[in-house]
């Protein structure tokens, strides 16, 4: 019993000091009037950047409140709001430049000081303060934990032309990508990738002949994620290496009897890029995709059964992958 109330005062204590670290960084802030200029649209910060980075350094900013009113600073425009787009330019623009600081945007509001001009209020905290210390490091948890990591998966329809023949089949692929450090736009990571495809004469005046070409891939990703609210749209280049390959062809005669050949695979390497629309609905991803690659195949001369000899093959070829996608980002 004495125990159990010691861990109860401890965590009780533990949580008054938490809460009187934040109530305390609640009331310190800073006011800076900014003039915002717009490019039609478009919001140019670099007078907000301006405000913010003196005091970035040397403080732990809490939080930026923005209080926008016209463009246009003229009496005549006092106190009148700005349209709803340049006020998310706004906000889309302090989100992308300071991830991990909260932001909010505020209607101007009669009789006030800055009812007529923005105002930028910052919530900041010395750094090397025991507060900016703790909140820095908790903030920083919080953050590390969200939009860290994505995994993307998916499936579908691929065709490539090797050695002037048409070949069709299917594709499977996993992808595991990481942010580069401040920077969560830019993505690199790792991917595996399942790809079978076939090519069938179906002649009715020699033997059929049908060919199957498995490959397991994996290899490495570079992946740009332009973001917003609600979709996604990355750009993904890759480099893959066939790690497991067969290249079988089977000839069926007349008779039904199936003869086989499968010639030893020396390289297969494979270039290219693809491009997703990724919607976004709680921390999952879903979407079409594609994707276009130039790949190299080596093998050498081979023999079926029977002793009949076929050509191999050193040479480049391209296919095409159309994909829907579905992952998560945590």
């Amino acid at each position: 019993m004495t125990k159990l109330f010691v861990i109860l005062f401890c965590t009780i204590l533990f949580l008054s000091k938490s809460y009187a670290l934040d109530s305390q960084a609640k009331q310190i802030q800073i006011n800076c009037y900014v003039d915002f200029e717009f490019n039609q649209i478009n919001f140019n910060g670099k007078k907000l950047d301006e405000c913010i980075r003196k005091y970035f350094l040397k403080n732990e900013i809490i939080s930026i409140d923005v209080f926008a009113s016209s463009d246009s600073f003229g009496k005549r425009n006092r106190n009148k709001k700005l349209s709803d787009d340049r006020i998310m330019s706004i906000k889309k623009y302090l989100i992308k430049n300071y991830p991990k600081i909260p932001v909010s945007i505020y209607e101007p509001e009669e009789d006030k000081q800055y009812s007529s001009m923005g105002i930028v209020r910052l919530k900041m905290v010395d750094k090397n303060s025991k507060l900016g210390k703790y909140l820095l490091a908790k903030k920083n948890k919080q953050y590390d934990s969200l939009n860290y990591f994505s995994f993307l998966s998916g499936a579908g329809y691929s065709a490539a032309n090797i050695s002037d023949t048409k070949y069709t089949g299917y594709n499977v692929f996993l992808k595991f990508m990481f942010p580069f450090s401040h920077d969560y736009n830019w993505f690199y990571g790792v991917g595996v990738r399942y790809q079978n495809l076939s090519f069938n004469n179906n002649s009715k005046t020699i033997n059929n002949s049908d060919i199957n070409f498995n490959s397991f891939q994996t290899g490495l990703d570079l992946a740009y994620f332009f973001k917003t609210s609600l979709v996604d749209f990355v750009i993904n280049p890759f480099a893959y290496f066939g790690f497991y390959n067969s290249f079988t062809r089977t000839i069926t005669q007349s008779d039904g009897t199936a003869i086989t050949a499968s010639p030893s695979i020396l390289n297969h390497i494979s270039l290219g890029a693809s491009a997703n629309i990724l919607f976004k609905a709680s921390h999952f991803y879903f979407g079409p995709g594609a994707s276009y690659s130039t790949s190299y195949l080596q093998f050498n001369n081979y023999q079926d059964d029977n002793g009949v000899s076929y050509n191999g093959i050193s040479n480049f070829y391209k296919s095409w992958n159309i994909n829907f996608t579905l992952g998560c980002y945590l």
